[in-house]
């Protein structure tokens, strides 16, 4: 029985001889943004929208836009910074301490587990408003 060191996910290869890449294109993140927050993930919050607004949706989104322009900014500057990890988890460690980067790390997954569960809540009583039959 020989020894052989185990390789790195990006070169292992399957049965077919195909092998994984470790890096994500712009369409694969904007696809992986789509299929996380689900298509019915506006439904639940267009009416709350749609009444603090008075029917200004559109610009709550352009103004949501510009934020996310903005975080998305600051990203691309910290991983010139801290380029090993990309995460919100190393830029709080490297900016504000070690305490900091923990919890940082934990409300991401906190983050990551719970905004699902609460888009599809969100989807369940607006679908439960238009069909009273389908349970929330």
């Amino acid at each position: 029985m020989s020894h052989t060191e185990p390789t790195e996910p990006s070169t292992r290869t399957g049965d077919d001889g195909q092998a994984l890449r470790r890096s994500l294109g712009f369409r694969d993140l904007v696809v992986y943004g789509l299929l996380f927050i689900a298509p019915m993930a506006p439904v639940g919050v267009y009416g709350t929208l749609d009444a603090r607004s008075h029917g200004a949706v559109a610009l709550v989104y352009v103004v949501a836009t510009v934020a996310m322009a903005f975080t998305a900014f600051s990203y691309a500057q910290m991983v010139r910074v801290v380029p090993q990890a990309g995460s919100v988890f190393a830029y709080a460690r490297v900016g504000l301490g070690k305490e900091a980067g923990f919890v940082a790390g934990w409300m991401a997954m906190l983050d990551y587990l719970l905004i699902p569960a609460v888009a599809y809540l969100f989807s369940g009583i607006a679908m439960n408003s238009l069909v009273p039959e389908v349970s929330r």
